[in-house]
This record gives structure tokens, C-alpha cells and sequence, in this order.
């Protein structure tokens, strides 16, 4: 699935519960976005915004954050998330509240 790329923006939208499994988000705006209980496994998030954003209880397994500017943002309940990607997060100034690492 492309929903990004070369600068779409989504900043805003309801994205809660949605199947983003795979979705190629480079480069989209998703300011203020409400991803909460979305599956974002295999999805493309580099080089995108992430202000304001909302991964309540978000799978993001195979999630490469290394592009993604993370301070201050706060992830709550995120599933998947390795110990060595909480680790990482947490180094570049990202906030982890009770996230499950994977298996």
C-alpha cells in the first residue's frame, strides 16, 4: 500500500484500527495523526513526521525508526517493539511507556 511519498500529507486524519501493514509512508506528513491500535508491521516510516502523533497500542514490529525524529514523542503501549529498538528510542530522546517487546 503507498499512501505517501513525496510529500503527501495526512497530518490530522483517523487512522485509528487501520491495517498499515506494509504502507510505504516515506517522506508523508502524519502530524497529529491518530494511529492508535493500528498495524503498522513492515511499513515504511522514513523521513516522516511524526509530531504530535498518536501509537497507542500500535503493532510495529520491523518499524525502522532510525530516520524518524523521535525526541520528546511518547509511545504508550507499543507492541513488537524490540529491546534493542526501545533502547535506540529512548537514546535519541523518545519517551516508552509500558511497551511489549516481541517474542
Amino acid at each position: 500500500m503507498n499512501l505517501g511519498g513525496q510529500g503527501a500529507a495526512l497530518n490530522g486524519a483517523d487512522l485509528s484500527g487501520a491495517d498499515l501493514s506494509g504502507a510505504d509512508l516515506c517522506d508523508t506528513n502524519l502530524s497529529g495523526v491518530d494511529l492508535s491500535g493500528s498495524n503498522l508491521l513492515g511499513s515504511d516510516l522514513s523521513r516522516t513526521d511524526l509530531s504530535r502523533i498518536y501509537l497507542i497500542r500500535t503493532h510495529c514490529r520491523h518499524l525502522d525508526f532510525s530516520s524518524v525524529t523521535v525526541q520528546n514523542k511518547r509511545f504508550i503501549n507499543i507492541l513488537d517493539l524490540s529491546e534493542a529498538t526501545k533502547a535506540d528510542l529512548k537514546q535519541r530522546g523518545a519517551i516508552i511507556d509500558d511497551c511489549r517487546p516481541h517474542p
